[in-house]
This record gives C-alpha cells, sequence and structure tokens, in this order.
C-alpha cells in the first residue's frame, strides 16, 4: 500500500500536469515533462506521508515528520522553478532532484518503522517539554486545518508543577494538538500527565474508531514506569475514551483505578473544585468549535479538488478553494439555527443555495465562476455538510441513518452510582431516587460509553445487542 498508492498517484498528477501543459497550452516538451514530474512526485509525498503514519500508528517521532513536511516545501519549490524553464536542460536536473527527495524520505520513514514505541518515549525527568508550552500560531493553524490526518508525539510520562508520588495522573492521546492545549489547561497544577498512544489522532475520533483503548493506557502505564513514580492508584481519563476504554480491566491489569474528567480540558479547574458538577460533562458544540471544525472539514475534499483539477487547470482552484472554506464557515456559523432539521434535507438545500448566490452574484455580477466551477462547490458544500455533522459528540452524524436506539435501567441492578452521567456527552441520564433514569432518549448519539462503564451492567441498550452477541461468541 505504501509503494502503490504513491505510485498511482505520481502517475495521475504526472500525466494532468503533461496533458495540461503540453496540449492544452503547448507548453514544449521539456517544462511539461519537468512540470509533470515533480507535480507528480509532490502528490506521491504527501500520500506516502499520510499513508505511513496511518500505517505507523502512531509511532513517528516528530523530527521525523518535520522531515517530511520540509521536504514537501522543498519539492513544490523546484516544481514552481521547473515551470519557470523554457528547455529540457534545465528542467530536467530539477525533476530528478525531486525524486531524491522522495526516496530520501522513503527511507527515513523505512528506519522510523522498525522501532518500537518505546523508541520514542522521552525523558521526562525534566518536566513537560517547552515545546508543548510555548504558543505556536501558525503550527496551531496547519494543525486546525488538517487536523483529519494524525499527527502523533512520543508517548511520555510528564511531570507538572511540583508533582510527587501523590499527585493527580491525567491521562490523554499522543495527537499534537491536544496534548499542547491540556499541557496549557494544566500549567499550575502539580500533577503528573501520562501521554497515549491514540494513534496521532485527538481522543473522540480515536476512541470511536477503535484506536484508542484500554491496552494504549495499559501499555503506557507499563513502558513509562508510572507505578514505581507514584504511590496513589487512580487515574484521571478523558471523557470522551469512555466508548472504548474499560476501567475495570485496567484495574485488573495495573492496580490503577479510573475516573473521568471533564469533557473539556479547558475547564480542568471547574472539575478539581467541583468533580460532580453535571455541567461539566456535556458537549456545548459553540460557535468556537464549531468554526474550527468547519476549518478542518474541507481537507478532504480540497484534495479531490485538487486531483480532478490537474486535469483543468489548477488556476480555478485559486478562486473556489478559498470559497469552499468560506462557505464551510458560515454555515458552521449558522449551523443551530438552520431552518431543516433533518441532515440530509439540509445538505441538498445547502447546495441549492450556494449555487444560487454563485450564480447570481459571482458568475453573473463578477464573471468568477463557469458553470463547471458552480457544480464543483454546490456539490462540494452539499457533501460537508454531512461530513461536519459527525465533527463533534453533539450531533449524530447525519449521512448514514440510524434508528433511535431503546434505552432503558435495570432498577433493581442499578446501584446510583452515576457513571452513566459522568460519560454521557448528551444528558441521557437523570438521577432520581438514587437510581439512573433514561430522561432524554432521543439525544443518543450512540457512543455506547454508558452501558460500556456501568460497573453492574444495569443499562439496556439496543444498539449493543449485536457486541454483545459477537464478544460471546
Amino acid at each position: 500500500m505504501r509503494i502503490v498508492a504513491p505510485a498511482l498517484l505520481f502517475a495521475l498528477f504526472f500525466s494532468g500536469r503533461w496533458v495540461n501543459l503540453r496540449i492544452m497550452h503547448l507548453q514544449p516538451p521539456g517544462p511539461s515533462v519537468a512540470a509533470g514530474v515533480t507535480f507528480g512526485t509532490t502528490a506521491a509525498l504527501l500520500i506516502y506521508f499520510v499513508l505511513d503514519l496511518v500505517l505507523a500508528r502512531g509511532y513517528l517521532q516528530s523530527k521525523i515528520l518535520s522531515i517530511r513536511i520540509a521536504a514537501v516545501y522543498i519539492v513544490v519549490a523546484m516544481a514552481a522553478s521547473c515551470l519557470s524553464r523554457e528547455d529540457t536542460a534545465h528542467g530536467l536536473p530539477y525533476a530528478t532532484a525531486a525524486i531524491a527527495v522522495l526516496l530520501a524520505v522513503v527511507l527515513i520513514s523505512a528506519d522510523a518503522l522498525t522501532k518500537h514505541p518505546q523508541d520514542f518515549l522521552i525523558d521526562t525527568d525534566d518536566g513537560l517539554p517547552e515545546r508543548y508550552l510555548r504558543r505556536h500560531p501558525v503550527k496551531t493553524v496547519l494543525e486546525t486545518i488538517f487536523r483529519l490526518f494524525p499527527y502523533p508525539v512520543p508517548l511520555g510520562l510528564y511531570k507538572i508543577g511540583d508533582a510527587g508520588p501523590y499527585s493527580m495522573v491525567f491521562v490523554t492521546g499522543n495527537y499534537d494538538l491536544t496534548v499542547r492545549r491540556v499541557a496549557k489547561a494544566l500549567k499550575g497544577e502539580n500533577c503528573w500527565l501520562l501521554v497515549c498512544n491514540s494513534r496521532g489522532i485527538n481522543i473522540w475520533c480515536s476512541s470511536l474508531a477503535g484506536h484508542f483503548g484500554t491496552d494504549d493506557i495499559v501499555a503506557a502505564i507499563g513502558i513509562t514506569g508510572l507505578a514505581k513514580k507514584v504511590e496513589q492508584r487512580n487515574l484521571i481519563l478523558p471523557q470522551l475514551c469512555a466508548s472504548n476504554v474499560s476501567v475495570r480491566d485496567i484495574k485488573r491489569k495495573t492496580g490503577f483505578s479510573s475516573c473521568f474528567g471533564p469533557i473539556y480540558i479547558a475547564r480542568i479547574n471547574d472539575y478539581l473544585k467541583n468533580p460532580g458538577s453535571q455541567e461539566l460533562r456535556l458537549a456545548a458544540f459553540n460557535l468556537e468549535d464549531r468554526v474550527e471544525m468547519a476549518i478542518g472539514c474541507p481537507i478532504l475534499l480540497v484534495i479531490v479538488l485538487v486531483c480532478a483539477y490537474n486535469f483543468i487547470g489548477l488556476g480555478n482552484l485559486l478562486a473556489i478553494i478559498p470559497t469552499i472554506y468560506l462557505f464551510s464557515v458560515a454555515g458552521a456559523v449558522i449551523y443551530p439555527n438552520r431552518f431543516i432539521d433533518n441532515i440530509m434535507a439540509w445538505s441538498v438545500a445547502t447546495g441549492a443555495i450556494v449555487f444560487a448566490i454563485l450564480y447570481l452574484f459571482f458568475s453573473r455580477l463578477w464573471h468568477i465562476f463557469s458553470l463547471g466551477n458552480m457544480l464543483a462547490i454546490s456539490l462540494g458544500l452539499a457533501y460537508l455538510v454531512t461530513e461536519f455533522s459527525g465533527w463533534s459528540p453533539l450531533i449524530k452524524y447525519g449521512l448514514i441513518p440510524h434508528r433511535k436506539p431503546r434505552i432503558s435501567v435495570d432498577l433493581g441492578l442499578c446501584t446510583g452510582c452515576g457513571t452513566c452521567l459522568s460519560v454521557c456527552p448528551k444528558g441521557v441520564y437523570e438521577m432520581k431516587e438514587n437510581r439512573a433514569v433514561v430522561a432524554r432518549p432521543d439525544e443518543c448519539i450512540l457512543c455506547r460509553a454508558c452501558y460500556r462503564q456501568c460497573p453492574v451492567s444495569a443499562i439496556i441498550h439496543s444498539s449493543n445487542t449485536e457486541t454483545q452477541v459477537s464478544e460471546a461468541s
């Protein structure tokens, strides 16, 4: 896969640029071939970068990632140089250098993939690395735009403040943006931060996809030597990992008990003052969150458009891509106030509205977009509406219809521990007469955290039937 996919993408981009430059624009053969090679190499490098991160399961070092990103910029620069040349003698050396860069990156990655998670462990005696505490505005913007792709950092156990053997231990995944936000929130506290392997993906997506679970926490406890550094045996886990983590198995395998922290790490101070607050357990998906998701959501669409317009003319994307991002952010702003509740119907309406706006203003008045470009934007925005609905714990994914779950609580088994309340991001449950009751079943988003965490199996959930059968077999 790591060889075939880059090779196919190289062929696609090479042929597209060659056809576009050589035939459509009647460029000389030298520059068109050189440009095709460099654009193809850039595309192959990007797809290799993505596949390698995924297949490496988050174990790559940050410096490997930096080298790969630097290589991409080098290749892009060479591509730009090739386009300015008018003869083969000047163009082919740049293309040859581009291939050499790609081979170097492949060799570096192959070396990284032969190592184990322990080889990427950081010495934590000096506390939390400064890079997690500094402000990185450019890096944050890039991670927001490309947040769909894994960005792993090394596993580690970090000492924050004057942490000692009886200090709290917070658990998080190894997605770079997550670690930096957790580090910022915990600054000033005296505690430990255990960074586990979430494959370089944020906790919510990684847990629901089955990439972050019990075994990852158990492994991190073992390879960091946590039991030797702390006397107390309690972990504070991210609430949004409850769908794929078993606190009972963690206890059985390591001796550490676990509880779940607030849904937003920014409210950790409120949690430490009042751990039982139900308000800290609910997903809000406010304006800031929606805009952030809207900036990260279009990236796959952009990649598809780049591949398609490679045969048409990449210059069209200079207007198309900013327009898509503009409408994506606008859609996120009005999302809670949309006049159609059904996601699929709203996606169709969004596409129609965007096409009408483009036709009336951008096409007839300003003559910016052709009919094909307007269709690409409107259809793309319709897709983004369905994609956007799955980017928050607050919203059910709208593209695939789900049956409404049947949820009930066996009051004879329920002990009133409140675990279901502490892990549900939608407030489905309430406590009445020291027992949990299903107050808002329609709010369920099928994350399955409640019956996954119930210590006495008192929760009956219709979507868990097949899971229980498969586990029993």
